[in-house]
């Protein structure tokens, strides 16, 4: 081996030699020997060393490191890992323009997560044109993404689409949770977020993971070695690590072997059995059925009632579960579809943080980082992930547990039922008769109608250009119903020219006119769009069991809010109810019953 000696070592050492040749001479520190001959020759030589010694280290395979270890792998044809980026969605919510406008979304367009995670880029995958011919499907997109956008926080999407995107940067810190990419800068969209987790990142090799794997190749490859089983494996670019288990092993039970709870051999297998495990980053995508069990009667958030996922296939010749999981993707029941809604976390006025939603995948894990509580003001039992020390408002009921095997093939990630009361998002309804009609609703034990609101087309309403509108601005009219849902055609009634136009602001009814005639004062600008309609609660209708109760005569509003909404020409149009149930079909019920309820009941 070679040995490094320091500066002082070899001054010391020269200075003997000198010594021993020339008794007489001054070999002290100033001397004209030390000055001239020493000092310069003892400084080359331990440059000389300390370059040997980095040799050595670069060629040894257990100290090398960095670029020394990329180029020692080389001549044996290995390269190291370089990492992976994480790959996504991201939903976009869409402006008014697209109605009337082109929206272009070029290739490498950067949104980024918002500041829970740091400042994360990622790129939009390819360029993506978005045609006012297409709104009808950005609307269905939007309707069929309602109660997920509303789980974000977005309440006002009227057009989405959705986009792939790919982390800017390798690595492991890409694969973040929903809702948190949400910066963007795109001209056309009012918002952006992802409504599912990025996955796939993985970070580069590290030294340590390279040299076992240098070391593999070296000691051969055959099967028939633990080293080779190793190799073999570590192959897959998708296998992060691996152990082979030998007989004798404690974890060997699969030949009969048993052992105590100190795993000392009790009684011997037959040895004849060695056992493969390897932990990769493989991501898959799974969907499994199941018919919720209440195990906790009168308990509204009980751990036992949790659904453990992945175990559906296992068996005596199978014993792995499809653990761990990292996302749960959709959470839809046989007769209530997707309405309930992955719980988020919510921080309150004293720094709590409490989850709010139906449902959260519960990490073997990290288990313990959830507790039961119960709100001291209100006597609610709720789920918290964090409690400031400073507050009172909550008290700890049960804190989770993990099994110790999180993180594995026989970990016990869950379903996690945090709230059975679930909304239902626009459920449209066709009136079928004037008044004193009823109109069943899909949904059973339904406990209140939030809102019924209905869009009312109207065909070349007329506005006419006042003095006040033409000194503020001639090209901005407003509607005189709203709010406005969409705006099919603005037209000049004296010259029939159609304006193209911009909605400002649906609130309000705003437009900005776009075209090269100026509207004169008395100009009358003939506007055909669909505005929408509250309709009053224990006025002009009211629940009745699971049917809505429509008023057996026509209530009479103000004339500036429009026509009376009874009229025959508005009991064409659709309603949209929001509808919250009672209970899920899951509370106790046999399955001949569970049709009869609004509920989550099957995951598909």
């Amino acid at each position: 081996m070679v040995f490094v000696r320091p500066l002082e070592l070899i001054l010391s050492e020269m200075t003997r030699e000198v010594q021993a040749s020339l008794p007489n001479a001054n070999v002290l520190p100033g001397s004209a020997i030390r000055e001239a001959l020493i000092n310069p020759s003892a400084a080359q030589i331990s440059l000389l060393s300390e370059a040997i010694e980095s040799v050595r280290i670069a060629q040894t395979i257990n100290e090398a490191s960095g670029n020394d270890l990329d180029r020692l792998a080389s001549n044996f044809g290995l390269v190291r890992d370089s990492g992976r980026p994480s790959i996504g969605q991201v939903t976009l919510v869409l402006t008014d323009a697209i109605n009337s406008l082109d929206i272009t979304i070029p290739d490498g367009t950067v949104v980024a997560t918002d500041e829970r995670t740091g400042l994360l880029e990622f790129s939009i995958i390819g360029t993506h044109v978005l045609r006012p011919i297409d709104r009808d499907f950005f609307a269905a997109e939007a309707q069929r993404l309602q109660s997920s956008l509303q789980a974000a926080g977005i309440t006002n999407a009227e057009f989405v689409f959705t986009v792939p995107i790919t982390a800017v940067r390798v690595g492991s810190d890409g694969n973040v949770g929903v809702f948190v990419i949400v910066r963007g800068n795109i001209a056309g969209v009012q918002s952006i977020v992802n409504l599912q987790s990025a996955v796939g990142g993985s970070d580069g090799e590290a030294d340590d993971a390279f040299r076992r794997r240098i070391s593999l190749a070296l000691s051969g490859t055959s099967t028939g070695t633990e080293e080779g089983l190793i190799a073999i494996a570590l192959a897959n670019p998708t296998v992060t690590d691996a152990i082979v288990v030998r007989p004798g092993d404690p974890l060997m039970t699969r030949d009969g072997s048993v052992f105590d709870e100190e795993g000392n051999l009790v009684m011997a297998g037959t040895g004849r059995a060695v056992d493969l495990y390897v932990r990769g980053a493989q991501f898959i995508t799974n969907t499994e059925t199941f018919t919720f069990v209440e195990n906790s009667p009168g308990k509204k958030i009980a751990p036992e009632n949790n659904l453990v996922l992945g175990y559906d296939e296992v068996s005596t010749d199978n014993i792995f579960a499809k653990q761990p999981d990292t996302d749960i993707l959709d959470l839809v029941g046989s007769t209530t579809g997707n309405n309930f809604r992955q719980a988020i976390e919510v921080r309150d006025d004293e720094g709590n943080v409490i989850l709010e939603g139906n449902y959260v995948l519960l990490q073997d894990a990290f288990a313990e980082d959830l507790q039961i509580v119960q709100n001291n003001e209100t006597g609610e039992t709720e789920v918290a992930t964090f409690l400031s020390p400073t507050s009172n408002r909550y008290s700890v009921l049960e804190t989770l547990q993990s099994s110790g095997r999180g993180n594995s093939a026989l970990g016990q990630d869950a379903v996690f039922f945090i709230d059975n009361v679930a909304t239902v998002i626009d459920e449209v309804v066709t009136r079928g008769s004037e008044y004193n009609g009823s109109d069943a609703l899909v949904f059973s034990n339904v406990a209140q109608v939030q809102q019924a609101t209905e869009d009312i087309v109207l065909t070349r309403e007329s506005i006419v250009i006042d003095e006040q509108g033409i000194e503020e601005d001639a090209f901005t009219i407003f509607t005189k119903h709203r709010p406005i849902v969409s705006v099919s055609s603005v037209r000049h009634s004296r010259l029939g020219f159609e304006y193209d136009f911009e909605i400002l602001d649906n609130a309000t009814g705003k437009l900005r006119l776009i075209g090269r005639f100026v509207p004169q004062e008395g100009d009358v600008i003939q506007v055909s769009y669909s505005w929408r309609q509250e309709h009053l609660q224990d006025i002009e209708f009211f629940l009745q069991g699971d049917t809505v109760k429509w008023s057996r005569e026509p209530f009479d509003r103000p004339v500036t809010e429009g026509p009376t909404l009874l009229e025959p020409t508005v009991l064409t149009s659709p309603l949209s109810l929001q509808v919250q149930p009672l209970i899920p079909t899951y509370l106790g019920l046999e399955m001949n019953q569970l049709k009869q309820l609004k509920c989550i009941s099957k995951l598909t």
